[in-house]
């Protein structure tokens, strides 16, 4: 989210990924530090349910494109094995050297 005195690129008229790239996928993420408790973890999640569910907050994320989810932390673990899977094998096959 920007800043209360900072312009977003909608804001400014440029487009937004999803209008520009269709298909291309951008998540955004809530993390918390390593290490932290369930309890803590568990919490989080149930705010971040309850924030995505008031259609205000929804309405926010869907015009800055991004279409909110909130999934449980087994759901993320799974989406990022997907996605290294993925992004790996592009990397492999373009022969792009890890630095």
């Amino acid at each position: 989210m920007s800043q209360p005195n900072e312009l977003t690129l909608v804001a400014v008229g440029q487009p937004l990924i999803r209008e520009d790239f269709a298909g291309y996928s951008h998540p955004d993420f809530a993390l918390a530090p390593m290490g932290i408790s369930t309890e803590i973890i568990d919490r989080l999640h149930r705010e971040i349910v309850r924030a995505v569910a008031n259609p205000k907050v929804a309405k926010l994320f869907v015009d800055l494109g991004t279409l909110p989810v909130a999934g449980t932390s087994k759901e993320f673990a799974a989406f990022i094995r997907s996605e290294m899977e993925r992004w790996g094998r592009v990397v492999r096959t373009a022969g792009i050297p890890l630095e």
